[in-house]
């Protein structure tokens, strides 16, 4: 597989403008200048802010505000998590409620709550499993994976659509299409490539209903030589054969971004205080810290 098609670029992923002059880009040359970009992120520090709006198994929606305080340092990370309000109707037990700190180290999981003082050690991490963080799209992951992966995968097709105006913006449009996925993806070209938008619909065969997802980025700002965006709506959608329905949607706004600058080891360590009940499946042990 390999699809050609015509692009002519600005920003840091394909170098210099080029006016008069265009520039030939196959599909694996997109997934190598995201796998550069992936690998140019050495280490961040972020707060962001997180408003979502949750439709529950009953039916009822409700809101949630969160904010995270993020620290990675290449593979390794820690990540804050605040609720900062919650509707008086909120009561699933299933959706964390109080503050949340976890670490990853490369190989084990520590999550710390420090309103009850209870803890936990693990193999492994799904750092991001309570829903979605800020890594999902400074990394644009998309189901787990990150984009330049996901466009790897053998059952994906692309497809050069040509240019267009989004939001008053010039695009390139990529067609994606997968025996369980199609989607579209906008790629901004004033913005070194990064995506303005993404649409992907997921297929499923054993529910009544398709997903749509949508991730729309905008306001972005250069931190050194890298482009992020300030803010990104992610909206989830039940797709029925005669309706849309509107299943999550989260906005996420950054209050503060730093860019591979250095970050001290201690910085991505939690300490357990005293008085915490630690359950350790690493070690297999049930303990409290004294």
């Amino acid at each position: 597989m390999k699809t050609t098609f015509i692009l002519c670029s600005i920003g840091i992923l394909l170098g210099p403008f080029c006016s008069s002059a265009t520039l030939a880009i196959t599909e694996e040359e997109i997934v190598s200048q995201l796998v550069q970009r992936e690998q140019s992120i050495k280490s961040i520090y972020g707060k962001f802010n997180l408003s979502a709006q949750i439709l529950m198994n009953d039916g009822n929606k409700v809101e949630v505000e969160k904010q995270y305080e993020w620290i990675k340092k290449d593979n390794i990370q820690k990540l804050t998590l605040e609720f900062k309000s919650i509707p008086a109707k909120f009561k699933d037990t299933t959706i964390m409620t109080e503050k949340e700190i976890r670490s990853f180290d490369g190989q084990v999981t520590k999550q710390f709550l420090p309103e009850s003082k209870r803890a936990s050690i693990f193999s492994g991490g799904q750092m991001f499993s309570l829903g979605k963080v800020p890594a999902d799209w400074l990394f644009l992951r998309i189901q787990e994976k990150s984009l330049s992966v996901y466009l790897k995968q053998d059952s994906m097709s692309l497809k050069y659509a040509g240019e267009m105006k989004l939001e008053e913006r010039k695009c390139h449009l990529l067609e994606l299409a997968g025996p369980k996925t199609n989607g579209k993806l906008y790629l901004a070209d004033e913005q070194g490539l990064f995506p303005a938008k993404f649409d992907v619909n997921l297929i499923n065969h054993t529910l009544p209903f398709n997903t749509r997802g949508e991730y729309i980025f905008s306001e972005f700002k250069h931190y050194g030589n890298i482009i992020m965006p300030t803010k990104v709506i992610v909206s989830v959608f039940r797709v029925y054969p005669d309706k849309e329905q509107l299943e999550m949607k989260e906005i996420f706004t950054v209050e503060q971004l730093e860019v591979n600058t250095q970050i001290p080891d201690t910085d991505l360590l939690i300490q357990f205080p005293a008085g915490t009940r630690v359950y350790d499946s690493v070690a297999d042990k049930d303990y409290v810290v004294r």
